[in-house]
């Protein structure tokens, strides 16, 4: 529930922005935000929590219209995770103090892992595999097959069926040259996340609209390299974080044709 909440709520947003809209619906709309936020870290699913509040950051700093209302409504959300918090000594555990000793950030005597001791042997499984194969790799879904193998196997829980990790998965089974792929998209939504920021700072021309912005959020979260992931080669999964990306090239063709015509 959390993952889908999560990526498909920038695109909501998205269009909300480019409807006819009625003056109550903003309302409604920051309303459903604050239930979603409470609901996503009510479900436990730590990427997702972070995913919205990244995708949510990202929008307030670089979007024009509802700035404030959209900065206010993360306020409320983020008290009323509080409150939550507080009547749950669970969901801390799980949220904030799980992941932080689970990277070695509280017990110093223990050994510094990547987000988790079995997240880090599945990648670290996968980097051997990425070190034998490193321009195709091994070939798609194929870290299920060979993360058996002694040669590459490590840690406590080397072998799944993918290594929850979009980058390492394709260093792992499809090389640099896949990794490149998935790589340049980062860069991209980097570079012209910048180039609005830009734009913002001197009160120059803003090369994004709002509309744009909230679907760029909703990429940023799909190829954001720092968390774990499902398998890229899912063909569900990858429907739902490839939704932003068809609506983001259409508006952009949209604005080239527009130009041409005039």
């Amino acid at each position: 529930m959390g993952s889908y909440l999560s990526r498909l709520f920038p695109l909501l947003f998205a269009l909300y922005l480019i409807k006819k809209k009625q003056k109550y619906e903003i309302y409604f709309i920051g309303f459903l935000f604050i239930l979603v936020e409470v609901l996503i870290f009510m479900s436990g699913e730590r990427a997702a929590f972070f995913f919205l509040n990244l995708s949510t950051v990202f929008i307030i700093i670089l979007i024009k219209e509802y700035q404030k209302f959209r900065l206010l409504t993360f306020i409320i959300a983020i008290i009323g995770i509080f409150i939550v918090g507080l009547n749950s000594s669970n969901l801390n555990e799980r949220m904030f103090k799980g992941p932080a000793e689970d990277m070695g950030l509280i017990k110093s005597s223990n050994k510094a892992v990547i987000f988790s001791p079995a997240h880090d042997s599945l990648i670290r499984t996968a980097y051997n595999m990425f070190k034998d194969q490193p321009i195709f790799g091994h070939g798609p879904k194929m870290f299920r097959a060979i993360c058996k193998d002694e040669k590459y196997a490590t840690g406590i829980t080397p072998c799944m069926p993918h290594p929850h990790n979009f980058y390492i998965q394709l260093l792992a089974e499809t090389g640099i040259i896949g990794f490149l792929f998935l790589f340049s998209v980062l860069a991209y939504v980097i570079f012209v996340a910048l180039r609005q920021l830009k734009s913002i700072i001197f009160k120059q021309k803003r090369p994004l609209t709002d509309y744009q912005v909230c679907l760029l959020a909703g990429i940023l979260i799909t190829v954001w390299p720092l968390t774990p992931n499902g398998n890229f080669f899912n063909n569900w999964l990858m429907i739902v974080y490839s939704l932003p990306i068809g609506f983001y090239l259409q508006s952009i063709y949209s604005k080239k044709k527009v130009k041409k015509d005039i």
